[in-house]
């Protein structure tokens, strides 16, 4: 699949402040992508 260290620099560029939950802030965002971009 996705490359992990990729999508959390992505991740990181795209948060303007830390999240509360940030393991659910980032499972969130890789939901999207994928819903955006499919498999790889």
């Amino acid at each position: 699949g996705w490359d992990v260290h990729y999508l959390e620099r992505e991740w990181r560029d795209w948060i303007f402040e830390p999240p509360r939950d940030a393991d659910g802030a980032f499972v969130g965002f890789c939901r999207k992508w994928f819903e955006k971009r499919g498999r790889p």
